[in-house]
């Protein structure tokens, strides 16, 4: 009796075994890569989001000294710059409000401020005790 047949028949049904657990780790090896491709992105974001709060509080600290200087024209125009990149960024159209409001231009700072409502309705606290303070300092009108 020849044992070749049986050898052969052996060796083909390892090598199919073995095909398919080389198949398995290919799966996996996969998914393993897929994992780490959005394990990298998304901590590029994060970066990116604390890239970007910082430069919003730098911007924020350079606008605030720039205010407390007396300069609401460069506050203001670097608040609108500041609104067109984020339109929805309470702290762009705050610094916004206060230069209108420097500039004595109230009828402008007070719709700053109700769009900051708005947009952040949590800036309640903040934003409530200016539009009071506007109010009283805006002249009555004068019916003719």
């Amino acid at each position: 009796m020849d044992a070749t047949p049986n050898l052969t028949q052996e060796i083909l049904s390892e090598l199919q075994t073995i095909k398919y657990i080389l198949f398995a780790y290919a799966i996996m090896a996969f998914y393993f890569l897929l994992l780490a491709t959005a394990v990298i992105i998304k901590s590029n974001k994060n970066t990116n989001l604390i890239e970007k709060r910082i430069n919003q509080n730098s911007k924020a600290e350079e606008l605030e000294e720039l205010l407390s200087m007396g300069k609401a024209k460069s506050v203001k125009y670097a608040a609108l710059e500041w609104v067109n990149l984020q339109p929805k960024e309470p702290n762009a159209h705050w610094y916004l409000a206060q230069a209108h409001y420097q500039l004595g231009d109230l009828i402008a700072s007070k719709k700053t401020f109700e769009h900051i409502l708005e947009i952040a309705p949590n800036w309640e606290g903040t934003v409530i005790p200016w539009l009071e303070k506007i109010e009283i300092e805006i002249p009555p009108k004068v019916v003719k």
